[in-house]
């Protein structure tokens, strides 16, 4: 493993949208020593079996997982994230997400996203202090370390990152969102397509009840 390389995983079937995210991850700061690359993903069957792609093609120590609808806009992203990575306790971070895993994905209550949609742009939760958490968003996801994406699991682009943050977190590993004074990226993310949520939505429940925090809203 290579400990002075990130390379960025993306899966796309846009080209443009492709093009724009690489744009701005080419006007990042880059630290002295490190080289970055960007994996294109094409054609991937699932988010999950395109993720252990990217995953299994890179020799990188860094990987951030993206949406290709994401804009970093803080130049300097790379330098937040190997801080951070400098505790070894830290095996993902993302920029929005939630204290505790709950049945229903709705609502966040760490980090900041500044979020463009067919309605409005909005952006919450900003806050300086690093905030430790139990799911992040998946528009963008940076380890350093792999585990396997549950393509056994799951099909389809749904869930990955739910799924994806409770390996993390039965593996040891913490996950934080770092303190945002302004935020780390601009998600242009549209209309969103739910049609298959619901299956994937209920192997999520099956697979990791035991972690999820049931209360009287999930009813």
């Amino acid at each position: 493993m290579n400990g002075k390389k990130i390379d960025f995983i993306i899966c796309t079937n846009d080209s443009r949208q492709f093009a724009e995210a690489c744009l701005y991850i080419n006007h990042l700061e880059i630290p002295q020593g490190y080289e970055v690359n960007v994996l294109e993903i094409r054609d991937a069957v699932s988010i999950f079996a395109g993720y252990n792609e990217g995953m299994n093609a890179s020799d990188a120590r860094y990987k951030v997982y993206m949406h290709h609808d994401v804009r970093i806009i803080d130049r300097n992203f790379l330098h937040i994230m190997l801080d951070r990575f400098r505790n070894p306790a830290i095996g993902m971070l993302g920029v929005v997400g939630s204290t505790f895993i709950k049945a229903q994905p709705w609502g966040w209550d760490a980090g900041a996203i500044a979020e463009t949609t067919v309605t409005d742009t909005h952006c919450d939760y900003l806050s300086e202090t690093d905030c430790d958490v139990k799911q992040i968003d998946g528009l963008l996801m940076a380890t350093q370390y792999d585990l396997p994406w549950r393509e056994d699991w799951f099909r389809g682009w749904d869930i990955y990152d739910r799924s994806q943050c409770c390996e993390f977190l039965k593996a040891g590993y913490r996950i934080i969102v770092p303190g945002q004074t302004q935020p780390l990226c601009l998600h242009d993310c549209g209309v969103l397509d739910l049609s298959n949520y619901e299956q994937a939505h209920g192997a999520f429940l099956t697979h990791y009840a035991d972690m999820i925090k049931w209360d009287a809203e999930t009813i």
